[in-house]
């Protein structure tokens, strides 16, 4: 039988042990840290779930080979002087390929440039088109504004991009569904984000990863210059959404470029290695397939299971095993969990595993500390308590 003693001690470790999570949750993203670039480090930005692309790196997985919906079109080499205008030419050129969408992953500063006029008009009267916007940069910078559809392009994740915003609004979803509007549905997820599938062209997924593109690219350049080669590219971006965007003009171009899951070589000290244009590419293929999309807990269901194991391993240290054998049985205990985690992974079902276990090895180290503070609170207690019941007689 269960004693109050017990789960008062349960109690107070519990609330004790929270309070320390809290505080080192709080301490790597407090700003003051930002002088040792601790966002870097990766530390507030680990899921041991990206451990699922190593392994997916070897497979010969549907998902990561199948033809995909989206064709990219890289603007970074075009001429900078003349960008809009050759811009304005390429949507002249891939209008008569029928492509069934057509996403533009710029933003224009509003200002007069060579081509200005001519790209406002190719854009506003093409009814296929969608361009890029972000609320947050316009509250610094003015831009053109066009008068035709616009999609958020900003990511939920402020590091490694692992998740896209479900709502309508998206870059990702208005082209999905302008191309695809039979299959998509408005309620097509029930959370404000999901985890982003991260797929290849012809499988390889770290490679993909290193050089920025997983999809069939087209230089910009080459499309204007290449008029003998049309033929070539309509039979590429026939029925497929066009994203245009900025990928690259020289190897170590790092212009929008982001962390992602799927660079294996490094968990925490990633580098930027995958261009917008994408990831948004990726999220359009998880959001036409429903197949290939990650069935994930809610944010509650994850929280439950998070104290689940929290708990169970508060229950292990207060069977006094020692604390090497606590450790061992935690690493053990990870290690097993951590494996089926990535396997139902394989099944396209997440589970989020972040910090919490990293947590617990921090508990195991302060349990020591508060214990002597435990028997202190626990004396008064008893203290106060045979006072009172000497007042009580008295």
């Amino acid at each position: 039988m269960v004693k109050k003693k017990q789960i008062f001690k349960f109690l107070f470790f519990f609330l004790c042990s929270k309070l320390i999570i809290l505080l080192l949750v709080l301490i790597t993203k407090s700003n003051i840290f930002q002088i040792f670039q601790i966002e870097n480090l990766g530390n507030s930005d680990l899921e041991w779930n990206d451990l699922h692309y190593k392994r997916a790196d070897i497979k010969n997985d549907p998902h990561y080979t199948r033809q995909k919906s989206v064709v990219l079109i890289n603007t970074g080499t075009l001429n900078s002087d003349s960008f809009r205008l050759q811009l304005a030419h390429i949507l002249v050129t891939i209008k008569k390929f029928n492509p069934k969408a057509i996403g533009i992953d710029h933003r224009f500063s509003n200002s007069f440039r060579i081509g200005t006029e001519e790209l406002i008009s190719e854009v506003n009267n093409n009814p296929l088109i969608v361009v890029a916007d972000d609320e947050e940069s316009k509250k610094n910078h003015p831009y053109l504004t066009f008068k035709i559809k616009k999609g958020n392009v900003d990511f939920p994740d402020l590091y490694t991009i692992r998740r896209y915003y479900s709502d309508t609004s998206t870059f990702g979803f208005q082209l999905a569904k302008m191309a695809f509007s039979k299959k998509i549905q408005t309620g097509l997820f029930s959370q404000k984000e999901f985890t982003i599938h991260y797929s290849t062209q012809d499988g390889g997924i770290s490679e993909s990863a290193t050089r920025g593109v997983n999809f069939k690219s087209i230089d910009g350049q080459r499309l204007l210059q290449c008029q003998d080669s049309l033929a070539y590219y309509k039979g590429i971006m026939k029925n497929k959404i066009v994203v245009i965007g900025h990928l690259g003009t020289i190897e170590n171009d790092v212009e929008d470029r982001h962390r992602v899951p799927i660079d294996t070589v490094n968990i925490m000290l990633r580098d930027r290695t995958m261009y917008g244009s994408v990831i948004h590419a990726n999220a359009i293929e998880n959001i036409i397939h429903p197949s290939s999309r990650f069935s994930e807990m809610s944010d509650l269901q994850n929280t439950i299971l998070q104290e689940i194991l929290f708990i169970l391993f508060l229950l292990l240290l207060f069977c006094e095993l020692g604390k090497l054998v606590n450790l061992l049985i935690l690493v053990v205990f990870s290690i097993l969990y951590l494996i089926f985690i990535l396997k139902i992974m394989e099944y396209n079902i997440y589970i989020k595993v972040s910090n919490t276990l990293l947590y617990l090895l921090f508990i195991e180290e302060f349990y020591e500390v508060l214990q002597p503070f435990y028997v202190k609170l626990s004396k008064k207690l008893k203290m106060r308590k045979q006072d009172e019941k000497s007042i009580k007689r008295s």
